[in-house]
């Protein structure tokens, strides 16, 4: 068994902050997590969603260009052009 000054359980975001923070303080920190390095929010969370939310809104400006393009196409070419 080892002995440690402190035990962070979680090794998320927080859980490595907290790490790095209380290394400053004491000699011996240990981390437990039950799922991968990283914590919920590199794989559920903030990133995933980050992500969607990109997504969507290139999805709604690429529909309201497609708009753009229809009513181009009953204008002038040269209206077109311009935009």
């Amino acid at each position: 068994m080892t002995n440690l000054d402190m035990l962070i359980v979680g090794a998320g975001t927080a859980g490595e902050y907290s790490a790095g923070t209380a290394r400053q303080f004491t000699n011996s920190v240990g981390m437990i997590e039950k799922g991968p390095v990283g914590g919920e929010c590199i794989f559920h969370a903030c990133i995933p969603t980050k992500a969607l939310v990109h997504a969507a809104r290139t999805y709604k400006r690429m529909k309201s260009l497609t708009t753009v393009i229809s009513r181009c196409s009953r204008v002038s070419g040269s209206f077109c052009s311009l935009r």
